[in-house]
């Protein structure tokens, strides 16, 4: 167990408790000095104890599948139920007719579901330890009091009894009962579906998977691991985004369709077959067909080139928390972004401090400012810049209304000599509207004149007449008296420029939903080369008044969001991802969560708040905003290594619904048997769908990915079935006898051949670099199955393997036929397939052209960062 102390328990005493303990009823004050009393925490000796006991958190750390569960899963897999069911099938006719044949079949079969259940239990595992290695790369602690001091731990090293510390931003890893809170906020919106923070006092439970969004506390532990409310914060955070990527759903749709198609082939080939008894040649063609048609290995590569993807993208520099999430970036067509964190970093400095009441001067306003934020019990980023500023020890804290997201200003209760008042700090345009006439002439004067539009503007009032704290909380309206202006700026993030206009130019388009003012907000795009033009912009206020239609529209058409809360950003992700566009969310903050968790991809920044990061598919470490680029390059890798696989596959389903409609409607010969299918699998599908997923390195953005396929199996199946036919008639042309068999080998032959080709094309068309490799592996498959076909000798191993695939030699006729047959199917399958790819390259061409085009909002200059 771990735990680094970073500092005394005295420092408590810094941050005043939020009232004066003289003015609590006894009641409370017993309370609060109980509450007080058990801050001092566990010691290092008795954490260890219960952690011994099994009282940690443990078992209730987000972790990825267990073995057992993996096993589980791919053993009892669908595919696995329906070659059970067909061994079964098999068996039944074995020990009805006693035909041998049927039982090898089994073998055969059995093996073939072994054999795809290995690759995919060692396939998902490699995933596993892949993700468990990445997890380590994002650091998960918790503050976390012992001994009487505070220090931080990892989730799964709380105990039963511990005191735990939070603050905004922070999630909760377990449940708890709260012992102080400084006017905290927690947002159980994970867990309940409630949008609405719900604030929470002593003594009041504090739920694992709930976030800080306002405020801080302490709470003791009360319930660890599985005993919690949300067993697991990361599982709770991701239970809502099960949504499968645009990838994965065109996966389904052709697992979905093949599965259909077996079945439909079967009932024809029985309702063909009609009151004829079934033998153990027609059972054996059902058998083939359905096994021809269960499409397992697609399923297999499409997690495994995930899971390889995982592995990348984590060596540059981001950590995939999702599985899926590198394919669902590369289907993006919008992005939207906070400014602070992302194209800023989010290094505030104070560049001006101005006095706007009549006695104060410019070391008073230092002073003011220093103050207000030595005393707020939450240290946000704004604060840490303010607090270069001298404070004014005089002034005490009573009471406070720590910032928030919705509110965008925070407020506190204060007394100096007995006198009570209150100051609030927020926007300049927000407190704007509270001042007098004379007032806010002044502030507006001093804003003209220093340009504060191009920083974020922050006023400092003092409450005026007697409007106390609690009628502020409740939503009350109030009036103010200016005391000091602040700017604040940021540093842009280098190179983020450059990376917008990289993905402008892939027709993706950026969105900034900021809580900054709009100048300030034009300001920064400004900086990094992004002009706005004058109706590129929209308010959080303007976006209250419209109603659902404008508001659509509003977010399809501006680019600029200001002054939004998070409830803003949340419904402008829901009305994107409702008018079809594939929606990401990029932001640091807890006010980003909401949009983040909605968004069909969320990323995070490493050093955002820990609730945002347990919610976002992908986290970028070391706030690398610029690794996007490469991440959407592995995106579409991914993409086009399952389109590539998927082409494969395809045209062996797809020749086999051929032959089996050619078999039923002019009584040809079907060439595949069970093991010969398992065989066809080795030479068409298995060696070259791995070769093309690991030698794959195209990026390109694909578009119209089923069209793309479908059509290149169709055009393929078609040509493999001719050339198969062809071959049979040119080998009972030239003498073969065709009763022996050697028409159904010369059948396959011609099929592996051309399986070869289409092995090339596939490559060719997925941009290879080296086609002349790929041409080598095509040959030298062709090659394998010549020789075990053709050689004489081999022993008993080749013999065993030609006896259990159902090879037979292959008559002189026989290797004549199949070798016209694929020459000439050769020639056909690349002329057209150069026709196809034509075609659907025009096509894409012509809709692109009569397309609308969108509107992009900003432009951005060709300049340099």
């Amino acid at each position: 167990m771990t735990s680094r102390t970073t500092d005394c328990l005295l420092s408590f005493s810094s941050h005043p408790l939020p009232s004066p303990l003289a003015s609590l009823s006894p009641s409370r004050y017993r309370r609060r000095m109980d509450a007080s009393a058990k801050l001092s925490g566990l010691s290092a000796e008795e954490a260890r104890e219960r952690a011994a006991r099994g009282l940690s958190n443990a078992a209730g750390a987000p972790r990825t599948k267990t073995l057992a569960s993996i096993w589980l899963e791919n053993v009892c897999s669908v595919f696995n139920a329906i070659i059970a069911a067909v061994i079964a099938f098999f068996l039944v006719f074995y020990f009805r007719q006693g035909d041998g044949r049927l039982l090898l079949d089994c073998l055969g079969v059995a093996m073939v579901a072994l054999f795809n259940t290995a690759i995919a239990v060692v396939q998902e595992i490699r995933a596993k330890r892949a993700l468990d290695a990445v997890r380590l790369l994002l650091v998960r602690e918790v503050t976390v009091v012992r001994d009487m001091v505070t220090g931080t731990v990892a989730p799964e090293d709380l105990v039963l009894g511990d005191v735990v510390r939070l603050a905004r931003g922070e999630q909760a890893a377990v449940d708890g009962r709260l012992l102080i809170s400084r006017r905290l906020e927690m947002d159980e919106s994970l867990l309940t579906g409630e949008s609405e923070p719900v604030a929470k006092a002593a003594g009041d439970a504090v739920l694992s998977g709930s976030f800080c969004v306002a405020g801080s506390g302490y709470f003791e532990v009360t319930a660890v691991g599985a005993d919690a409310f949300a067993a697991g914060v990361a599982g709770i955070a991701r239970r809502y985004k099960l949504t499968p990527t645009p990838l994965t759903r065109r996966v389904n749709a052709l697992v979905q369709s093949l599965f259909a198609s077996a079945v439909i082939l079967i009932l024809l080939s029985l309702w063909r077959r009609g009151d004829v008894p079934m033998d153990a040649d027609f059972v054996r063609r059902l058998g083939a067909i359905l096994i021809a048609l269960v499409p397992q290995g697609l399923v297999l590569v499409n997690s495994a080139t995930f899971a390889l993807g995982v592995y990348r993208i984590s060596r540059i520099g981001a950590v995939v928390q999702r599985l899926g999430a590198i394919e669902s970036f590369a289907a993006a067509t919008v992005i939207c972004m906070d400014k602070t964190g992302t194209l800023t970093q989010n290094r505030l400095t104070v560049k001006l401090a101005a006095p706007l009441a009549g006695e104060l001067f410019q070391a008073d306003a230092e002073k003011l400012l220093g103050t207000f934020a030595a005393l707020a019990t939450e240290k946000n980023s704004t604060a840490l810049a303010l607090a270069a500023y001298p404070v004014d020890r005089s002034v005490e804290l009573v009471d406070e209304i720590a910032f928030s997201s919705e509110r965008k200003m925070s407020f506190l209760a204060l007394r100096r000599g007995g006198r009570p008042f209150i100051w609030a700090l927020g926007g300049y345009d927000l407190l704007l509207e509270r001042l007098s006439g004379d007032d806010r002439e002044k502030a507006e004067t001093l804003y003209a004149r220093y340009g504060l539009h191009v920083y974020r503007a922050l006023m400092l009032v003092e409450i005026a007449g007697d409007t106390d704290l609690e009628a502020v909380r409740a939503g009350g309206a109030f009036s103010a008296r200016a005391l000091c202006l602040a700017a604040i700026g940021d540093t842009v993030r280098e190179g983020a420029g450059r990376v917008i206009r990289d993905f402008q130019s892939r027709g993706v388009r950026f969105k900034i939903l900021s809580g900054d003012a709009a100048p300030a907000v034009a300001a920064v795009c400004r900086d990094i080369g992004w002009e706005a033009g004058s109706g590129d912009t929209v308010g959080g206020g303007e976006l209250e008044t419209m109603d659902g239609e404008a508001f659509a529209a509003a977010c399809r058409e501006k680019t600029i969001f200001a002054r939004l809360t998070p409830g803003h950003k949340l419904r402008i992700v829901r009305a994107l991802k409702a008018a079809g566009e594939h929606t990401v969310m990029l932001g640091d903050g807890v006010n980003d969560l909401p949009a983040i968790k909605e968004a069909d991809l969320g990323f995070a920044m490493e050093e955002g708040s820990q609730a945002t990061k347990e919610v976002a598919d992908i986290v970028l470490l070391a706030n690398r905003f610029t690794l996007l680029p490469e991440i959407l390059a592995e995106g579409n890798t991914i993409v086009n290594s399952v389109a590539a696989v998927a082409k494969l596959f395809l045209t062996k389903n797809f020749m086999v619904i051929c032959a089996t409609l050619l078999t039923l409607g002019f009584a040809l010969d079907f060439p595949l048997t069970p093991r010969r299918v398992s065989l066809l699998n080795i030479f068409a599908i298995a060696v070259p769908a791995m070769l093309t997923a690991l030698r794959n390195a195209n990026t390109e953005k694909r578009r119209g990915f089923l069209l793309d396929v479908a059509s290149f199996a169709a055009v393929s199946a078609l040509v493999m079935t001719c050339g198969a036919q062809a071959a049979f008639f040119l080998t009972r042309a030239l003498g073969g006898e065709t009763a022996d068999g050697f028409g159904a080998m010369a059948m396959l032959a011609a099929m592996v051949a051309l399986a070869a080709v289409n092995y090339v094309l596939v490559a060719a068309e997925n941009r290879s670099r080296r086609l002349i490799v790929e041409t080598a592996y095509a040959l030298a498959l062709v090659a394998v199955f010549a020789l075990v076909c053709a050689w004489p000798g081999g022993g008993l191993a080749l013999r065993a393997v030609r006896l259990f695939y159902e090879i037979d030699p292959l008559t002189p006729a026989a290797w004549t036929g199949a070798a016209l047959a694929g020459i000439g199917g050769a020639a056909m399958l690349v002329g057209l397939q150069r026709l196809r790819r034509g075609w659907i390259i025009r096509g894409s061409a012509k809709r692109k052209k009569f397309s609308a085009p969108v509107h992009n909002g900003l432009e951005m200059k060709n300049r340099r960062d």
